[in-house]
């Protein structure tokens, strides 16, 4: 494996997880409200979960968390110029595991 290939999956390792939603709750909703989140979501092509997550992100001005594409380019450039080995890798994604 090349020094570019280990930077990908350092990158893979690294941002593995993000962006998961962790939490679960239920809601009890009218049947009015219902139809009307899902009249938005299938507009929009979400679902019905990402409608409602968009609108507490709005409503209570939450920061969203970053977009995978943004982690990446971040780590890049965090890691630019670092050069590891398949068996540094291997211990990183070992250590990031326990």
């Amino acid at each position: 494996m090349n020094t570019l290939n280990a930077t990908q999956n350092l990158l893979k390792v690294t941002c593995y997880n993000t962006n998961m939603y962790t939490h679960r709750t239920n809601l009890l909703l009218t049947k009015q409200e219902h139809t009307e989140l899902k009249r938005l979501a299938t507009e929009n092509n979400k679902s019905i979960g990402q409608v409602i997550r968009e609108a507490i992100e709005h409503t209570y001005n939450i920061s969203k968390p970053l977009k995978r594409k943004d982690i990446v380019l971040n780590t890049k450039a965090l890691t630019k110029g670092i050069n590891l080995t398949n068996k540094e890798i291997t211990e990183f994604k070992e250590y990031g595991r326990k």
